[in-house]
């Protein structure tokens, strides 16, 4: 949770709550239920537009399309303060959902991304408008400073370009504090300088990389920090410098990567040297700032290490030392060490989907997608107020090692360190309305984000039908994402396309795969007597999935903390209803 560095009177709270707000949306470990969507309407009508191309050429593909127009009406009806600004682009859109051939959607379509300008005039309106009034309407510039962070994503942006150069002066006005956000967001293509170094026998790479228009370039002139990572390899590495114009650093890096890959594909090609390979780590230089860069580092969305990782380490090389494990479990493993030792996008998304389908196929299913879907959304719905309640209880732990004080209220047990318990935090949370549990946690969390943050999910989960409803929606959501990333693999593969937001689409399958394989892990060492392998954790998970909604729905009260989080008391949750 962001706090000004000089916090005093001076300090404007809609500032305070804007540059807290941008910063959770930029940071990597931010959870997904509160970090930017993909996609807005324009995007989904761009994407709509090639689908309708491949449905020409492949009629199969138009399950894909009802997914993509599925998904379309649900953005036009979240949109729509910014669509009812522009009703002619709202009809054509709503029209395009609707289409029925593909020749509709590619006309159709094409007709709407001639008037893109529009959207993001009626956008930044409403935005400025919203801005405006802060610290009041927090609601409203939440959701559309979350729309600009969608913006800022779709050019590849990260935080090094839009909260890094970002000046944090909380004394400010809101609105003066957005359009630098906003500039930053729209800033067109700069020039870059990225160094990279190739490793192995470079003796006849030198020539190679200067007739390509690059500069070699002397290891006195890099930084030690960039040098410190080289340090391992006994062979004499050959330092490239590549400029680049891009939109962001790591869209710079991938650049450059790719022009220097084709450089050593083709000195391969016709030399045969001993292997060549780049480093994954670059050095970066633009507008006078220099950054050291790992190109196979998450950009957005990031796990934590495990708070008792040695242990789990040493439980997990226990199970899969056994030999009644399940193999897919075994080549999963082995799948995501292929993907985590690569720098390159293609090929770590191509291997972490080979590892999410291995898994996969001990499930039903008529497509790789349904049996992927399968796989995957019960685990992550299943415990998604799990790390929402989790997200909540950090943020307000930290809140208080910050202001020195475990005062939560009367809902948390008291602890010697002031540990916040995920239980306590839960029945806080799911409370009714005026019940001193929350009031007390709203009145101790004095931080315009967190207080909001907290309050908003309360919102959500004090009341059944409403976290049913907001369970049933990141369901489809989940469902249109993997099937976006199914899409991206099969272009990847089949015809060596690499579609425009692979990278926020490799991360969310890394983070898929991850807590996939972590959650199997631990499930099938946890009922090792009864011998379970990935097809029991998936009937196991979708139980869970399904016990909770239908419980929401039927009998709330009959519900307990347990039903949610993993460990702590079991506690009744709205049995006061």
């Amino acid at each position: 949770m962001w706090l000004p560095d000089n916090p005093d009177d001076a300090n404007d709270p809609g500032s305070v709550f804007l540059l807290a707000a941008w910063h959770e949306l930029f940071f990597g470990f931010t959870p997904d239920s509160f970090q930017p969507r993909l996609h807005n309407v324009p995007s989904l009508v761009e994407e709509l537009i090639d689908m309708g191309g491949l449905w020409q050429n492949e009629p199969r593909n138009v399950a894909h399309v009802e997914k993509l127009k599925a998904e379309l009406n649900a953005a036009i009806k979240s949109e729509d303060a910014i669509l009812s600004q522009i009703p002619t682009y709202k009809s054509r859109a709503m029209s395009l959902a609707k289409a029925k051939t593909p020749e509709a959607i590619i006309a159709g379509g094409g007709i709407l991304a001639g008037q893109s300008r529009s959207y993001w005039r009626a956008f930044e309106s409403l935005l400025l408008s919203t801005v405006s009034e802060l610290p009041n309407r927090k609601q409203d510039a939440i959701e559309n400073l979350r729309r600009l962070a969608t913006f800022a994503f779709q050019h590849g942006k990260e935080d090094d370009d839009v909260w890094e150069p970002l000046d944090k002066s909380a004394n400010r006005c809101p609105v003066d504090v957005l359009r630098q956000m906003i500039a930053l967001t729209r800033e067109s293509e700069k020039e870059y300088s990225c160094t990279l170094t190739i490793l192995g026998e470079v003796a006849g790479m030198h020539s190679t990389v200067r007739k390509c228009g690059h500069k070699v370039v002397s290891v006195r002139d890099l930084p030690d920090d960039y040098t410190a990572a080289l340090s391992n390899y006994d062979s004499k590495p050959l330092h490239v410098r590549v400029d680049v114009d891009a939109k962001s650093i790591r869209h710079a890096v991938a650049d450059a990567r790719e022009r220097l890959e084709l450089a050593i594909g083709i000195a391969s090609l016709y030399q045969n040297p001993p292997e060549l390979r780049l480093h994954p780590t670059a050095f970066v230089s633009s507008s006078g700032q220099d950054k050291v860069f790992v190109q196979s580092e998450q950009a957005f969305r990031r796990l934590y290490p495990r708070t008792n990782a040695k242990r789990d380490i040493k439980h997990a090389i226990e199970l899969v030392s056994k030999t009644k494990v399940d193999r897919r479990i075994l080549a999963a493993v082995k799948q995501l060490a292929l993907a985590s030792g690569s720098s390159d996008t293609r090929t770590r998304f191509v291997n972490l989907w080979s590892s999410v389908e291995t898994l996969a196929g001990s499930h039903e299913g008529e497509t790789t997608m349904e049996r992927v879907s399968e796989l995957i959304v019960p685990l992550v719905i299943s415990r998604h107020v799990h790390r929402t309640t989790r997200y909540m209880t950090i943020l307000t732990q930290r809140f208080g090692n910050t202001i020195g004080s475990t005062q939560y209220g009367s809902g948390f047990r008291e602890t010697e360190n002031g540990v916040i318990f995920s239980d306590d935090m839960l029945v806080a949370l799911t409370s009714k309305c005026r019940d001193p549990k929350i009031a007390d946690l709203l009145r101790f969390a004095d931080h315009p984000l967190l207080r909001f943050r907290l309050y908003d999910t309360w919102k959500i989960f004090h009341d059944p039908k409403q976290l049913r409803s907001r369970l049933e929606t990141s369901k489809q959501r989940l469902e249109w994402q993997v099937a976006r990333i199914y899409r991206a693999r099969n272009l990847l593969v089949h015809e060596g396309r690499e579609v425009p937001h692979i990278v926020p689409l490799l991360d969310n399958l890394q983070n898929y795969l991850s807590m996939l394989v972590q959650r199997l892990i631990h499930e099938t060492k946890r009922n090792a007597t009864n011998e379970w392998g990935v097809r029991h954790c998936i009937e196991y998970w979708k139980g869970r999935m399904h016990h909770s909604l239908d419980g929401l729905k039927e009998n709330p009260s009959s519900l307990t903390t347990r039903d949610f989080l993993e460990k702590g008391q079991r506690i009744q949750l709205w049995n006061d209803r």
